[in-house]
């Protein structure tokens, strides 16, 4: 019952909580953030299900609404006015993830944020170097448990708003968990491709954009040559492999 931006914002509300979570577990409980985070996943994923019933549901605001206007035609050099029926999504589905290129510049906006947090802030100081040495940090006075514990809030809320654009573009809400899945693979697969070391320490956001800019670029290139589907995941496997090795 509640309008469109509220929801949106209850939404990122609830992913931060996702992240504070998983931070405590870590940090506090002392469980590996893989472990954590992937417990989470199944754990989220799972509870998608139970309260959608496994349903899909349609997303709020993106509804596809249809008018038709009159479009002025140039035939042997006379006007012709014809009816053509133009299909629209309203104002905030463009802007969160429905617009033509609402998402890239969403991406740049994201990227170019966390780049000035990371290279010109105490926060991304703290960050490289908690990722580099915990204990090393610790001893120089970094409170290693509350960058580590914000970094998660960040991480969970991109997350959650890459969740709310998938959901405006594609105009509903899936429990699928597949799919999830295989987008958070990619994001990490792109983020290492870009020169973040899983071990921490070292790492840029515009790395990781063009990290997801070769992954997305060799896909649809390959897909585009009529390569075998079958092919495509083998392909990129041996992509990543090699950037890796170069990088």
């Amino acid at each position: 019952g509640l309008g469109l931006v509220a929801c949106l914002i209850c939404a990122l509300i609830v992913s931060c909580v996702v992240g504070v979570i998983n931070g405590v577990i870590t940090e506090v409980f002392g469980v590996s953030s893989f472990i954590t985070t992937l417990g989470m996943l199944l754990g989220l994923g799972g509870l998608t299900l139970i309260i959608s019933h496994a349903a899909p549901v349609a997303m709020p605001g993106a509804e596809v609404t249809s008018h038709t206007v009159n479009v002025t035609h140039v035939v042997n050099g006379q006007e012709i006015t014809l009816p053509e029926q133009v299909n629209e999504v309203g104002t905030f589905a463009r802007i969160f993830g429905a617009g033509q290129y609402s998402e890239f510049i969403w991406a740049l906006v994201a990227v170019g944020a966390i780049q000035v947090l990371l290279s010109l802030t105490r926060w991304g100081m703290y960050t490289v170097a908690v990722g580099g040495n915990k204990h090393g940090a610790a001893e120089a006075g970094v409170k290693v448990r509350v960058v580590v514990i914000r970094n998660f809030i960040v991480c969970s809320f991109l997350a959650g708003f890459v969740g709310i654009l998938e959901a405006n573009r594609a105009s509903s809400v899936q429990p699928d968990t597949a799919g999830a899945s295989e987008t958070m693979f990619r994001a990490v697969s792109a983020a290492v491709i870009g020169g973040t070391l899983l071990a921490g320490g070292e790492g840029t956001a515009i790395g990781a954009l063009f990290g997801a800019l070769f992954l997305g670029i060799l896909r649809d290139g390959l897909t585009l040559e009529g390569v075998n589907a079958d092919y495509l995941d083998f392909i990129l496997g041996l992509a990543i492999l090699i950037a890796m090795i170069v990088n």
